[in-house]
């Protein structure tokens, strides 16, 4: 027999009361709820602290749920009977006070079980299992005879039990059939009798039964908060009607619920359609004259369905299977059907004579002329009337409208009460680093901000300030930094002809390449002075750091200039004339370039230059998808520009994936592996993205819109600085995010 439970909660009306709490049920899937039953808890914590209260309830559920579920026992019990639930959940309860202690220990929070009332158990089959703290009512009500007898389940407290001890020995016990199981926060039972509770659960649906109760507690009280679990054991195929004797039974059933219906909705300021209906007809019948009163009826009475059922029988049951009975109904049947088009045809004449404008107008004159007969007082009298039904009508008008605003007004509240509540529970996740739960709650609070009305300047900065606020806990989230205060370290206008394109960072020092002017510009970032370095060839084009030498690519040539004294030499290098060259890096002395068809590796050779040349790639079909290279003994590189791969030893690492970032990487044009971080650069988005080399987790991003021409970026890890080029001015960030490395 199946247990049915429904949970109830609701909020107070008001912000006086300092205890907040939770009524939760697990949704396990399938295989574990067959295995492990359902987990509930009835939580309230009486704490001055809102945040802090909101924050405990979720660790409980969260690490009750968790620990239960993922018990390596609860899939042991298909091979092992004797494992019991209640064995597992005192086991589970044990682990959970344990982290709840140390939880409040780290961070500092002053709440001890005496402030708090938590029913946590499992409901398996009819089995119950729970342990209880605190001033929760727990109550089973079974049947007795004709009567139900309540027993109270609450344990003696425990004066000598220490704070630390949130949850107390364990009680299990079966749910009889039909019986009732409940837990009641403490406050509502002063409020509704337990008897009533319990007659009322014992005559409705449990799901029914909480919204009846909810209706009822939300008139009588503003400052107490209700929380409650309602269990039923029972088979509710069988005790949806208590009696089935007679089809009048039924008829009389569906009429009340009919009528039930349109209270409901006329409750709510909507237009009951049946007695509109009636009243209208009944108005056109005060209306017409007497001999087309007389048609309507008759119309009426032959085209009513019982005239036309009773014609059907009585022709059916004179039917006789010769010929000549058959062309006689057949006969009566046509004969029929000419009378029903008769009657329409008289209807639709009818209606027409009434609507005709010329008889309006005749009829208005009738009246006109009627009203002029009368005498004085019977005039004031039908105005009087006139009046009334009109002052009525407006009346009616009135409340509808006055209805319909209140039921928006209460929707609206309903709406910015429950946009409180998940802005908190933003805070508390963001608080305890669950960035995942916190991001879904953002969009979910995002769609309910959108739901609020934007008709008047109030509510539209109303909905504005939600917006902001859930911008910047988004912005949280994502670890988003904008930049927006920069020191200008050095500025390129002043020298003529001067176009910067790359940098490189080395030992205090940055570089920049400047291939319109075949110049490399030195600037030490302690004293930011540009001092510029000649080069012989006009056309380098590229720019890599291997080692503290800065090689660079021409058309048949490498430069390499040497850091530790600024000195540049020059290699020959054979370049197929087919080749397109995309990028260039260089590690360990080769020097490696990225084409639409291959990574090429070239070697030096003494005295011969980059004479040798290796296909590095031992599939290069994906070569064409790749744009940026970064090496450091592995080759990072851009992957049709939204994807950052590693390869290794020729082939692609499948085993490597960058940690997840909201908005996901797109528009790609840079990515730089350093010691410590990897950063991938969106010139056109304005973002840089921040790794943990190390485990390869999103660590920061850098909104970047003061900045109208980013050429390149590079870092100083030391000193945790940033350096962006920008234009024709190269800007210093500081704070940049580090992830030491684990020992």
């Amino acid at each position: 027999m199946p247990v049915k439970i429904s949970l109830l909660t609701l909020p107070a009306k008001k912000a006086n009361e300092a205890a907040i709490g939770q009524v939760f049920l697990a949704q396990p899937d399938s295989e574990k709820e067959e295995l492990a039953g359902k987990l509930f808890a009835v939580i309230t914590v009486n704490h001055h602290d809102k945040k802090e209260s909101e924050a405990v309830i979720d660790f409980i559920i969260e690490e009750a749920t968790k620990g239960y579920y993922q018990d390596e026992k609860i899939m042991l019990r298909q091979k092992m009977t004797d494992l019991k639930i209640e064995n597992i959940l005192e086991g589970v309860l044990v682990k959970v006070n344990k982290s709840l202690n140390d939880f409040l220990e780290e961070y500092k929070i002053k709440i001890d079980s005496r402030q708090v009332d938590a029913t946590i158990g499992v409901i398996y089959n009819n089995e119950l299992h729970f342990s209880n703290v605190g001033d929760n009512h727990l109550l089973l009500a079974y049947q007795k005879g004709e009567n139900f007898k309540i027993l109270n389940l609450n344990e003696e407290e425990d004066a000598n039990r220490a704070p630390s001890k949130f949850f107390s020995d364990l009680l299990s016990g079966q749910i009889p059939e039909n019986a009732i199981f409940m837990v009641l926060s403490k406050d509502l039972p002063e409020y509704v009798m337990q008897k009533e509770i319990i007659k009322l659960v014992s005559e409705e649906n449990p799901l029914e039964a909480v919204e009846i109760l909810k209706g009822e507690l939300s008139k009588v009280n503003s400052l107490t908060s209700f929380f409650a679990l309602i269990a039923k054991n029972a088979d509710f195929k069988t005790i949806e009607y208590h009696d089935r004797d007679s089809a009048h039974h039924s008829i009389s059933q569906l009429n009340k619920i009919e009528e039930k219906t349109e209270r409901i909705l006329s409750s709510a300021g909507l237009i009951n359609i049946k007695k509109t209906l009636q009243n209208l007809i009944e108005k056109i019948k005060s209306l017409l004259p007497q001999k087309h009163l007389s048609s309507l009826s008759n119309i009426h009475k032959r085209i009513s369905p019982q005239h036309i059922i009773e014609k059907s029988r009585h022709y059916t049951n004179n039917i006789k299977v010769d010929r000549q009975a058959l062309k006689k109904h057949s006969q009566q049947f046509f004969s029929l059907c000419k009378n029903c088009c008769s009657i329409i045809k008289n209807l639709v004449l009818i209606v027409g004579r009434f609507l005709n404008p010329q008889n309006i107008v005749k009829k208005s004159k009738q009246i006109s002329a009627w009203f002029k007969r009368i005498d004085k007082r019977a005039k004031i009298l039908f105005l009087a009337l006139i009046l009334i039904v009109s002052l009525f009508i407006i009346k009616v008008s009135l409340d509808n409208t006055q209805k319909q605003k209140e039921l928006v007004k209460k929707n609206n509240q309903e709406t910015l009460d429950l946009i409180d509540r998940k802005e908190n529970q933003i805070e508390s996740f963001l608080l305890y680093e669950n960035e995942t739960g916190a991001e879904a709650i953002i969009k979910e609070t995002k769609e309910l901000v959108k739901k609020l009305p934007s008709s008047t300047p109030a509510e539209i900065k109303r909905q504005q300030d939600f917006l902001v606020k859930l911008q910047e806990q988004e912005e949280r989230v994502q670890h988003i930094i904008r930049v927006d205060n920069t020191t200008t370290l050095a500025d390129f206008s002043s020298i003529s002809g001067a176009t910067p394109t790359k940098m490189l960072f080395e030992t205090g020092k940055l570089y920049l390449n400047d291939s319109a002017a075949a110049k490399v510009y030195e600037i030490k970032v302690a004293d930011p002075t540009i001092n510029p370095i000649e080069l012989k060839d006009g056309s380098i084009k590229y720019f890599a750091l291997d080692e503290k030498k800065i090689y660079m690519l021409g058309q048949k040539q490498v430069a390499i200039l040497d850091t530790k004294n600024n000195e540049v030499e020059y290699e020959n290098i054979d370049l197929p004339t087919e080749m397109s060259v995309k990028d260039m890096e260089a590690y360990n002395t080769s020097v490696y370039l990225l084409d639409n068809n291959q990574i090429h590796r070239f070697l030096k050779r003494q005295d011969k230059g980059y004479s040798i040349r290796r296909e590095w790639l031992n599939n290069p079909t994906f070569a064409s998808s790749l744009s940026d290279l970064s090496i450091d003994g592995d080759i990072y590189a851009t992957k049709n520009g939204e994807q950052i791969i590693r390869l290794f030893k020729g082939e692609e690492d499948p085993n490597f994936a960058m940690g997840p970032v909201s908005p996901a990487l797109s528009g790609v044009t840079k990515v730089l592996a350093l010691e410590k971080n990897i950063y991938v650069l969106e010139a056109e988005n304005k973002r840089l993205v921040v790794f943990s080399k190390e485990d390869r987790q999103f660590l920061a991003q850098y909104k970047l819109d003061k900045f109208t021409d980013i050429k390149d970026v590079t870092a100083n890890e030391t000193d945790k600085k940033l350096f962006i080029l920008s234009g024709d001015k190269v800007y210093e960030i500081g704070n940049l995010p580090i992830k030491e490395n684990k020992k």
